[in-house]
This record gives structure tokens, C-alpha cells and sequence, in this order.
């Protein structure tokens, strides 16, 4: 039931906030890259996909980007080693 909630939630930011600068400028500024880095560290298997996708599109934005690069877990991985 977790990983459905999940799966909804981040479809939601994929359809409302990815396809608008707007939407993803305010996400930026209130650090939701940061929060859906979070979320991507801890899922389960099952919802890690759809946030991969989501993420990936919301990346092409450079403020994102910017905001992705300097996330860390707090074991040190990387955005990148999150992807990878």
C-alpha cells in the first residue's frame, strides 16, 4: 500500500509540476529535488522506476540539476550513485 501511495504521489509532481517552469521553479525553492532524492534513497524496489522517471525529466531543468548535485545521503552517495 506504501509503495502505491508513493507511486501516486510522484505521478502527480510528474504531471502537475514537470511540464511547467513555473511549477518546477517553486518545487525547486522549497527543496522538493531534495525531498524526492530522500524518498528515492529510502524506496522500496517497487516505486524506485517512477521516481527514477520523474526525477530524470525534472533534471533538465539546470536549478534542479543544480539542487541534485549538491544532495548527499547522509552516508555520502551521491545523486549520481543513486542513478547509477
Amino acid at each position: 500500500a506504501d509503495a502505491r501511495l508513493m507511486i501516486a504521489a510522484v505521478d502527480c509532481v510528474w504531471s502537475a509540476v514537470v511540464p511547467c517552469e513555473a511549477n518546477v521553479a517553486r518545487l525547486v525553492e522549497r527543496d522538493g529535488v531534495t525531498l524526492l532524492l530522500n524518498c528515492l534513497a529510502a524506496a522500496p524496489f517497487t516505486p524506485r522506476a517512477h521516481l527514477l522517471s520523474c526525477l530524470a525529466d525534472l533534471l533538465i531543468d539546470p536549478a534542479a540539476e543544480e539542487q541534485a548535485d549538491g544532495w548527499r545521503t547522509p552516508d555520502g552517495r551521491t545523486c549520481a550513485k543513486l542513478f547509477a
